[in-house]
């Protein structure tokens, strides 16, 4: 992995709340396992190499 994101920033990116909000409205809760489904579905269809990066380290974070 290449790109990152600061570790103390991470829940406060754009793109994490993005997830949470996903995963809310696909599940009707959040929880580790939720937003580790959500990340992987959406990184499963992401083609930018940054962005992908960016939600492997994002997954790394919430399944600690």
């Amino acid at each position: 992995m290449i790109h990152t994101i600061p570790e103390e920033f991470i829940l406060h990116s754009a793109l994490y709340k993005n997830i949470e909000i996903k995963a809310y409205q696909t599940f009707g809760f959040i929880s580790s396992e939720t937003l580790a489904s959500t990340i992987i579905n959406f990184q499963a269809r992401e083609q930018n190499s940054i962005v992908a990066d960016l939600y492997s380290q994002i997954l790394r974070k919430v399944t600690r």
